[in-house]
């Protein structure tokens, strides 16, 4: 049974709150590509895949496509991240449940920040209310190489801020990138912790390490979920960059 203290939230108000970032390949320049669903395949590798839920489908027809679900991907919708997310998830196609945007877990404003609550939220009521008879296991990512979402909110790369900040030239998918953009992600990954904590289902979260330039070299790297690790969201940097610039103006 769902937890007395939860606020319940409907099934409009998780579709709304999935519309959120129904425009989100226009973060890339690239509003012509196909929206697929959250149960399709998505894009090949090379090919940003953003998803959604069908406009015309209603909880029941919703409830029943969840029924075989057994995993739950949120990642980002990045050409080298979204396709590759799904590849190492070990189950059946069937089985897999593709939550995939600019940023992923990582988000920023009071609109997207909200919206990826509530998803989380509508979800683990779901589990709660046993109506997910199968899912056990929460995929929280995004990835390095610049990710283009947290670049637009930053207004420069993470590697350019870096270079701001330590006065020294970071270059992408450096250790002081990954470093930060694991702390990002483990702060949106805590989302989903606690949307899902008693049920009994695992938050995993990796880093798709990403080089563009020889692609056989991308991989994931697991990241420590533990509640001492050092969080940061983009509002946290944003505020940093801006204070970082008072006092070198």
């Amino acid at each position: 049974m769902p937890k007395e203290h939860l606020k319940r939230i409907s099934f409009e108000r998780f579709v709304e709150a999935m519309q959120v970032f129904s425009n989100d390949y226009e973060i890339v320049a690239h509003p012509w590509l196909e929206i697929r669903t959250c149960w399709e395949e998505p894009n090949e590798a090379g090919v940003y895949s953003l998803t959604q839920i069908p406009a015309v489908m209603n909880e029941g027809e919703f409830l029943e496509k969840m029924q075989p679900i057994t995993n739950i991907a949120v990642t980002c919708m990045d050409k080298d991240c979204a396709h590759s997310t799904w590849e190492r998830i070990e189950a059946e196609p069937e089985q897999i449940m593709m939550l995939t945007w600019g940023g992923g877990v990582v988000q920023n404003g009071k609109e997207r920040v909200q919206a990826l609550q509530v998803i989380a939220s509508y979800l683990g009521q779901l589990k709660w209310d046993e109506r997910l008879p199968h899912l056990s296991t929460i995929h929280a990512a995004d990835h390095d190489h610049v990710c283009g979402a947290v670049k637009v909110w930053l207004g420069q790369s993470l590697p350019e801020f870096l270079t701001e900040l330590y006065g020294k030239e970071i270059t992408p998918q450096s250790e002081e990138e990954d470093t930060l953009m694991e702390s990002l992600i483990r702060d949106g990954a805590f989302v989903w912790i606690a949307a899902f904590a008693g049920t009994g289902v695992e938050v995993l979260s990796h880093l798709h390490v990403t080089d563009r330039d020889n692609p056989e070299n991308n991989h994931l790297r697991r990241i420590d979920l533990d509640s001492s690790g050092a969080k940061m969201n983009v509002q946290m940097l944003i505020h940093l960059r801006k204070l970082m610039l008072e006092l070198r103006s």
